[in-house]
C-alpha cells in the first residue's frame, strides 16, 4: 500500500546511518585534544570527512565519463539509489548541523564561536567546491543535478549561518 512505501525506500539509508553514528562517537574523543582545549576537533573531523565523502559521491552520481557522449559514470538506477542513500544516511549522520550548533552554543566566548564556525565552513566547503567544480570543468556534470546540488549547498549554508548568528 501507499501508506508504507517509504519503509522499503529508506531502510538502507537508516542502515548506513548506524556506522556513521558510531564513527562520529569515535571522533568525539578528539574534542579538546588540540592546543586550544575549547576547540571541538572531533566534531570538525567528522564534518570534514562527511563533506569530502559527499563530494566524491556527488561526482559518481552526477559526473559524465565523457562530456561528448554524455555517458554518466553511474547510470544504473539501483546503484544511484545506493549512492544517494550513502549521502543521506552515512554522510547525514556523520555530519550534523545540530551538533555543530550545539558545539557553537557551548563555546563561551564569541571569538571562539567565530573561529570554530570559520574553520568548519572553510574545511567543509572547500573540498566540496574544489572536487566537484574541478570535475565539472574537466569532464562535466549533468546540468539538472548541478542545479539541485547547488540549491542544497546554498540551503545548508544559509541555515548554518542563521543558526550561527542565533548562537552569538
Amino acid at each position: 500500500p501507499m501508506s508504507n512505501w517509504y519503509k522499503r525506500k529508506y531502510a538502507i539509508t537508516v542502515l548506513f546511518g548506524i556506522p556513521a553514528g558510531l564513527l562520529r562517537f569515535f571522533f568525539s574523543s578528539y574534542n579538546g585534544v588540540l592546543r586550544w582545549k575549547w576547540f571541538p576537533a572531533g566534531t570538525l573531523i567528522s564534518n570534514v570527512c562527511s563533506s569530502t565523502i559527499m563530494a566524491v559521491l556527488n561526482i559518481l552520481i552526477c559526473g559524465y565519463k565523457d562530456e561528448k557522449t554524455l555517458e554518466m559514470i553511474i547510470s544504473d538506477g539501483p546503484k544511484k539509489y545506493i549512492l544517494k542513500s550513502l549521502i543521506l544516511g552515512f554522510c547525514g549522520c556523520l555530519s550534523s548541523i545540530a551538533s555543530v550548533i550545539n558545539e557553537l552554543y557551548s563555546l563561551e566566548h564569541p571569538v571562539q564561536r567565530y573561529v570554530y564556525f570559520g574553520a568548519t565552513f572553510l574545511f567543509c566547503w572547500i573540498p566540496i567546491f574544489v572536487m566537484d567544480c574541478v570535475y565539472a570543468w574537466v569532464r562535466g556534470f549533468n546540468p539538472s543535478w548541478v542545479i539541485q546540488i547547488n540549491l542544497l549547498f546554498v540551503y545548508h549554508f544559509i541555515a548554518s549561518w542563521c543558526e550561527f548568528l542565533y548562537c552569538i
